[in-house]
């Protein structure tokens, strides 16, 4: 089993996660670590997303959201982004395309295309363009 963490430097926010071939003990290891240290659960994530006051709250709160989605494709995870990608302020926004990275699903191709394309400010233009060569440079497909 592997043991993965990283601290975002754009967050201040850290994630890990544990890999292996053995479901059970990676489960197992999963839930010891719950256990020692304060975790979000996927709830809280959204919630937290859902309920920020601020812009800069809601920054943290879409950069917690996307160290912390499944790795595959999550309805509920996917329409909560959307709230960060339609908010009227730049800042969340590319906040939002920078989230888009760290959540590495092929089925957001299509938003970053949409921002690179439309959105009215260039450097959430420019965070969606960078986050689609990012997925290129390292294999993630267009579904």
């Amino acid at each position: 089993m592997t043991f993965h963490f990283a601290l975002d430097v754009a967050s201040g926010e850290s994630c890990c996660y544990f890999q292996g071939l053995v479901q059970e003990e990676v489960d197992r290891a999963f839930l010891e670590m719950c256990d020692l240290f304060d975790t979000w659960t996927l709830a809280e994530l959204i919630e937290g997303v859902r309920s920020a006051r601020s812009s800069g709250d809601l920054v943290a709160a879409v950069f917690r959201l996307g160290l912390g989605a499944p790795p595959v494709f999550t309805a509920r995870f996917y329409n909560t982004l959307c709230i960060t990608a339609d908010h009227k302020h730049p800042m969340v926004r590319a906040a939002t395309m920078r989230t888009i990275a760290y959540m590495e699903w092929p089925e957001l191709h299509e938003m970053l295309d949409v921002f690179v394309r439309t959105d009215p400010d260039e450097r959430v233009r420019r965070e969606a363009s960078l986050v689609i060569e990012a997925f290129e440079r390292v294999g993630i497909r267009r579904p």
